[in-house]
């Protein structure tokens, strides 16, 4: 299994036809202190099947923010199943999306933070954010 996408955004969503729409990709977020919270965004995940991976198996999903150091660390939501789409197309690799919606999180302090996607306990993907703090500029 490979990760395709893996990022953060201001909105996501998929559509009935099942495209995925993106808008606002974003990898960084400024704040004037901290802890800082982000009221909402999105962090969109599509994974793919290697060839000769068996696509009709049931995996776990889950996904985790961790600061730089490890020392903290929160996961979003539960770990769920899933299973890649039933629907196959000739010639076309089976893929699975995930948008998970994120509230109000709070960012301890300033610096890096690592998305980590995990499958069945193994990581996929790490999607980066970094957290700034905005300095007050004198006025001299």
């Amino acid at each position: 299994m490979r990760t395709l996408i893996f990022l953060t955004a201001d909105y996501a969503n998929i559509t009935q036809d099942k495209k995925l729409n993106v808008m606002g990709i974003f990898n960084q977020i400024w704040s004037k202190s901290f802890p800082a919270k982000h009221s909402t965004f999105h962090v969109v995940i599509k994974l793919s099947l290697e060839l000769g991976e068996d696509p009709n198996r049931e995996r776990v999903i889950e996904i985790k923010l961790i600061n730089e150091d490890a020392t903290w660390e929160r996961p979003l939501g539960p770990p769920r199943n899933f299973k890649f789409p039933e629907e196959r197309i000739p010639g076309f690799t089976p893929e699975f999306n995930l948008i998970l919606g994120v509230r109000d999180m709070v960012f301890p302090e300033p610096g890096i933070y690592q998305f980590v996607v995990l499958v069945d306990g193994e990581q996929k993907g790490i999607c980066t954010l970094m957290l700034v703090i905005i300095e007050a500029q004198s006025l001299e």
